[in-house]
């Protein structure tokens, strides 16, 4: 049985519609899910080649596909075919400094704001944005390193000191020089 559910839409498929192979043998030349579509639905649902090949009762894609009904309406599938997901250059790697909007515990990003190579630029951009998102944890990044961020970070350890402030008279008075005797 298989799930009607949208599919994500931000990959990009090449596809096949032989069936003439095993489940192991399109394994081995790359492909990577079955696409099963369920016309009454309107979805289109990827199963994954290694959760079929999991299953010990089915070896070709045919079986499987005789096999299947939809679990929301029980119709019979419009159409299957084997797809190879295509590898796409991510356009953003390059662009070392982000600007995201994180969790609320700060613990991951969940929205990009901006992307940009230039690092003043990049500070503008954050600094531009505070005031449009007030109270929402809002981190600039250099790739893994924090930069700037609002989120409220947690105390140091227990066993850092914080060092004293130099007193006023302390730091207009000119270190001297020992002659060596």
């Amino acid at each position: 049985m298989f799930q009607c559910h949208h599919c994500t839409m931000d990959r990009t498929f090449e596809i096949a519609t032989h069936f003439g192979l095993s489940i192991r043998e399109a394994e081995a030349a790359g492909w990577s899910a079955l696409a099963v579509e369920c016309a009454p639905c309107g979805t289109t649902t990827h199963i994954s080649l290694w959760r079929l090949m999991k299953s010990a009762r089915v070896g070709f894609f045919q079986e499987v596909v005789d096999r299947m009904r939809c679990h929301a309406c029980g119709a019979e599938p419009s159409g299957a075919y084997m797809v190879r997901e295509v590898k796409r250059p991510d356009p953003l790697k390059r662009l070392n400094f982000r600007i995201e909007e994180w969790s609320l515990g700060g613990e991951k990003p969940v929205e990009l704001i901006a992307a940009t190579l230039n690092a003043f630029v990049a500070n503008a951009a954050y600094d531009a944005i505070l005031p449009e998102r007030p109270n929402r944890p809002i981190g600039l990044r250099e790739r893994a390193r924090l930069l700037r961020s609002t989120f409220n970070t947690d105390p140091p350890p227990s066993n850092i000191v914080p060092m004293a402030a130099a007193r006023p008279e302390e730091e207009s008075v000119p270190l001297r020089l020992r002659r060596a005797k």
